[in-house]
């Protein structure tokens, strides 16, 4: 199966070859940013820099090469482009990108 059919049969409650995983395709089963840039540490993923796309609740978009080592069946429907982008730093000292408005950026 691929990761379509996957979460389709899983929605569907018929079994799927294996649970579908998901991280951060939405708000709600979003990653926290400072525990983000610690898996991204584990995974020895180095490249991107890490995106802060609800202020409040400090979420990290997470990017196809963690999804592809993590084997995540679901795409993010949170745009991955954001505007009026500020360099900040998050609360381990790691450095980020914040939206310049707090809230969603998408509200």
């Amino acid at each position: 199966m691929n990761s379509r059919e996957r979460l389709i049969a899983s929605i569907n409650h018929r079994e799927p070859d294996k649970i579908p995983l998901d991280i951060g395709s939405i708000i709600v089963a979003g990653i926290q940013a400072v525990i983000y840039k610690k898996l991204k540490d584990v995974l020895e993923v180095r490249s991107g820099d890490i995106y802060v796309y609800d202020v409040i609740q400090q979420l990290a978009l997470v990017e196809d090469e963690v999804r592809e080592k993590l084997g995540i069946d679901t795409i993010s429907i949170i745009p991955d482009k954001l505007s009026d982008l500020r360099e900040r730093t998050m609360s381990d000292g790691t450095p980020c990108k914040y939206p310049e408005r707090v809230g969603y950026f998408y509200s």
